[in-house]
């Protein structure tokens, strides 16, 4: 079985990200637009468009999971797409503010899944229960030649194996001979 994290919060947003709904009014918050179990779920996403040649910065935490107690399957999932400008997006996984693992994409102007599955070093991140209360996604999009190029994310999570279950203990037995 997996456990799920999906975005729960924004936490950062210096980078002027929009949270949009083609389908209706705006959400007033960019994890509602990720937190969707399915990409084509709805018509809602973030967007930002960078003319200034200075990364766009966004931070979404994640909600929390129990420690599997196992360092395979650790993975984080993402879609997303550009205009058709294949510019870069970096997506980071965060424990607090240090950068577990991030991996940079080159965006099409189609909608694209992708992940990074966390692998070496990067999956002894959780030390304890308080790093799993603790994931945050950061995105960072740059156009560097100012031609205002816009990027769009519709999905974002975080998946480990199931906690292990906890083992069951017998009542006390004693046995009295005479």
């Amino acid at each position: 079985m997996t456990q799920y994290a999906r975005p729960d919060n924004d936490t950062s947003n210096a980078g002027s990200w929009q949270a949009n709904d083609d389908g209706g009014s705006p959400p007033s918050t960019l994890h509602e637009c990720l937190s969707k179990t399915t990409a084509s779920a709805d018509q809602k996403y973030i967007t930002v468009t960078d003319d200034e040649a200075e990364a766009k910065v966004c931070v979404i935490r994640l909600g929390d999971v129990t420690d599997p107690s196992s360092t395979s399957s650790h993975r984080f999932y993402w879609n997303a797409k550009d205009q058709g400008s294949e510019l870069p997006l970096t997506v980071s996984l965060l424990v607090g503010s240090d950068v577990v693992a991030s991996k940079t994409t080159t965006l099409t102007g189609s909608y694209a899944d992708d992940y990074l599955e966390l692998g070496g070093s990067e999956t002894n991140f959780p030390s304890d229960q308080a790093d799993y209360n603790n994931l945050q996604l950061k995105f960072s999009y740059i156009d560097d030649e100012t031609f205002g190029d816009t990027c769009f994310v519709r999905q974002a999570w975080f998946q480990c194996p199931d906690a292990a279950a906890a083992a069951t203990t017998s009542p006390a037995f004693l046995l009295f001979v005479d």
